[in-house]
């Protein structure tokens, strides 16, 4: 396996990332100058989602930058999936926050019983688990003084929880694709989400490019440039900034939609010019880094 030696971003792709950069500081610059009222936790939720998503793109966009935005794809994923909750939350924003809270009190308490059932299994069969009688212990007194605190904090709100379907997690649609489909996202979680899922999960697609290496009798490692999930990771992030910043100026009427159609058509036409670019035939290629087989 051989190193590459640091590469050079191409013009186009370069290019491609000033626009990704403006749009994340206008996106910062235009909530910050919105400052809009935090009256319930619903409107607090609303500004926290979008937070994260900022955050999210300022990550994949480092990684990105240095050459990785093969593997950004976990993040661009996060990204959409924040904008569908957000989504979700801004038509009920008080009940279901409460749901998305509780939630994590559902969650902690299964993985609690999932490690009492497979210490339960390990001494059963006379072998030692990996956490010990006092341990367990302790994480059962943290969970109960934790959710007794938070209890005690969502009922001084008297907001009852919603969700939307009946299945057992806190929107009651039970499968994400469900989510995406009912917040009209269904071409997020088709074009962008599934693809990123399988960088997330590893799944042998993932490994299209390793293997076509591998091929070769040249195994690389390091940052690459004009990697085919660039143009895909760029443009999901920069549509899930867009519609967090839109959901935001609706949710609290800030009336900022023009604002954002103006970032929506700078980012956009970038995006074009490097769809343009990376399809236009290249001449002269440029030569591979010289390197002996792995």
């Amino acid at each position: 396996m051989k190193a590459y030696p640091p590469a050079q971003v191409p013009p186009a792709e370069a290019a491609l990332y000033a626009a990704h950069d403006q749009l994340l500081r206008d996106a910062v610059d235009l909530v910050d100058r919105a400052r809009p009222p935090i009256k319930t936790v619903g409107d607090r939720m609303i500004l926290l989602l979008p937070g994260r998503v900022l955050q999210l793109g300022r990550a994949l966009h480092l990684l990105s930058t240095q050459g990785y935005a093969g593997e950004a794809g976990p993040l661009a994923r996060a990204m959409l999936s924040a904008c569908v909750i957000l989504a979700y939350i801004a038509e009920d924003r008080d009940g279901r926050t409460i749901a998305y809270i509780k939630e994590d009190h559902r969650v902690r308490a299964d993985r609690i019983e999932d490690l009492k059932r497979e210490r339960k299994k390990a001494l059963d069969a006379g072998q030692t688990f990996f956490v010990s009688e006092s341990e367990m212990k302790a994480i059962e007194a943290r969970r109960v003084e934790i959710e007794a605190m938070e209890a005690r904090k969502l009922d001084a709100l008297g907001i009852t929880p919603t969700k939307l379907g009946t299945a057992k997690d806190w929107t009651g649609l039970g499968h994400e694709r469900d989510r995406f489909n009912r917040m009209n996202a269904l071409r997020w979680y088709l074009t962008f989400y599934k693809i990123f899922s399988d960088e997330t999960h590893i799944n042998a697609n993932s490994l299209a490019g390793e293997l076509a290496e591998q091929v070769t009798g040249i195994s690389s490692f390091g940052p690459q440039y004009a990697d085919p999930l660039t143009i895909h990771v760029i443009k999901a992030s920069s549509e899930a900034i867009l519609n967090a910043l839109e959901q935001v100026s609706i949710a609290f009427q800030l009336k900022k939609e023009a604002d954002i159609r103006a970032l929506s058509g700078r980012v956009g036409a970038a995006v074009t010019e490097y769809a343009k670019a990376i399809a236009l035939p290249v001449a002269h290629p440029p030569e591979s880094p010289s390197a002996e087989p792995s």
